[in-house]
């Protein structure tokens, strides 16, 4: 099966990309709950911490401002879209190399 993005809208409306941003919030939630400091460290607030605060780490939000911070018109600041950023784009890679993989075995 052969999929063709012409536009960012048609990225961000994939149900396969969904899929993968959803996999990728999870990922790290689950990664950062298992993450346990050194004796005598505390574990440095960043981005992640913000966004679970503000309940802005799920999928809805993502995809809802991905297409704005890829477009350069996000009003969000550059440690969201930096996040934003890095969390589709390992999702859009999943979903790009499936449908990749996809079209080969078709061939």
């Amino acid at each position: 099966m052969s999929k063709e993005f012409k536009t960012i809208g048609d990225i961000v409306t994939d149900e396969k990309f969904i899929g993968y941003v959803k996999e990728e919030i999870s990922r790290l939630k689950i990664e950062r709950s298992m993450y346990e400091p050194k004796p005598g460290f505390r574990i440095k607030r960043n981005w992640f911490d913000r966004m679970t605060e503000e309940n802005s780490l799920n999928a809805y939000f993502f995809i809802e401002n991905i297409g704005l911070v890829l477009a350069k018109q996000s009003t969000l600041c550059a440690e969201y879209r930096s996040a934003l950023v890095q969390v589709c784009g390992v999702a859009y890679k999943k979903a790009i190399k499936e449908y990749s993989e996809g079209l080969l075995s078709e061939n």
